[in-house]
């Protein structure tokens, strides 16, 4: 993505897709050995992140092939964030 501020200097912007953001975010979220304080934060993350891709990022619809190179279950896992949102594929 290119991007401009206010004086019109473009820059590019790299950024990961919420959709990883979001699962990876949930998978911290259930891991046994990270401080109780971090995994709350890392589960309330991926909450923030599925809402905002299903109410301003509708061409990132939640579909399962788009997120293939995850793990199967992680992917089952994260789904039900998305779908609460109306937009699981």
């Amino acid at each position: 993505v290119i991007l401009a501020d206010r004086r019109q200097f473009k820059g590019r912007v790299v950024a990961t897709d919420p959709r990883i953001f979001a699962a990876h975010k949930l998978w911290l979220s259930r891991r046994l050995d990270r401080e109780p304080i971090k995994r709350r934060r890392d589960r309330e993350q991926a909450e923030a992140v599925a809402t905002l891709v299903a109410s301003y990022m509708p061409h990132l619809a939640f579909d399962a092939e788009d997120l293939r190179m995850l793990p199967r279950d992680l992917v089952d896992e994260v789904a039900p964030l998305f779908r609460r949102q109306g937009v699981a594929g």
